[in-house]
């Protein structure tokens, strides 16, 4: 998927996503998909490795998708609305490495992990989470995460032909997303998307459901 962002990107820049305060080119979007790219891999985020995404939705949420495809790992989108324990299941469940989150979100981050507040920095090491390693957010420092300005500046020390190289690996029959269930009736299931299953769906809806094309 990534692939096929930096193809459009170079052969547009008509803005692709618009939210009412913000909106983006495809090339502006690949260029921070990338930059957040070099972020994850300077925190050490290999291929299938899972990025937990908890915000509550804008164009940074989903460049952050398109940087752990990037380097082959696996963005979880979460519910916004989970409570402590539901993000608390989800996140022992998945196994995530890393945790993205909003500053508005950060309370809820706090309440399932309240050793967070103790946390001397660098990477986690909190026993009922043993593999989430970093939490990364807010505009603000805060005890046991990492703050956006933080994150940036670890991103302009990776040398981006390291992202490059990762990408070359990604095949179409990949797993590129871990995308799970409500959880209205049960614990939340996790479904694993591969990018060739992304794109057909996405076509699929964008053609023959909506109708849509190039100049909509």
């Amino acid at each position: 998927m990534p692939s096929m962002l930096d193809k459009v990107a170079a052969d547009s820049e008509h803005s692709t996503i618009l939210f009412p305060e913000e909106r983006c080119s495809f090339g502006e979007l690949a260029e921070r998909s990338k930059e957040f790219a070099a972020g994850l891999k300077a925190l050490g985020i290999e291929r299938e490795n899972k990025v937990g995404i908890l915000q509550v939705g804008g164009i940074d949420t989903i460049a952050m998708m398109f940087a752990a495809m990037r380097l082959g790992a696996w963005p979880v989108p979460i519910n916004a609305r989970y409570k402590a324990e539901e993000l608390s299941y989800l996140t022992h469940h998945a196994d995530l490495k890393l945790l993205v989150i909003d500053d508005v979100l950060s309370d809820v981050v706090i309440k399932m992990l309240p050793a967070l507040s103790n946390h001397p920095g660098g990477p986690l090491c909190i026993p009922e989470m043993p593999e989430l390693q970093f939490v990364v957010g807010g505009n603000s420092p805060r005890p046991g995460m990492l703050s956006w300005s933080e994150f940036k500046a670890k991103a302009a020390e990776v040398n981006r032909s390291a992202i490059e190289e990762e990408e070359t690996k990604n095949q179409a029959h990949d797993v590129c997303m871990l995308l799970y269930t409500s959880g209205t009736t049960a614990n939340p299931k996790g479904a694993m998307h591969s990018h060739s299953t992304i794109l057909h769906q996405g076509a699929n809806t964008a053609f023959n459901r909506f109708d849509l094309n190039s100049d909509d």
